[in-house]
């Protein structure tokens, strides 16, 4: 196993919160789309439903 100095272990936390920022990121686009389309599909449920 191999040592690691303080300088690997900062950059190996530095890069997990990089990533955990752009899984969070990632996540807010995900959401911000599924919200956007639901009113979306709730309308066309309902304007087909109408016919």
């Amino acid at each position: 196993m191999s040592q690691n100095t303080s300088d690997d272990i900062r950059q190996i936390i530095k890069k997990a919160k990089d990533d955990e920022k752009e899984a969070k990121t990632a996540a807010d686009i995900v959401n911000d789309a599924t919200s956007d389309m639901i009113p979306q599909r709730t309308q066309n449920d309902q304007s087909q439903n109408n016919h």
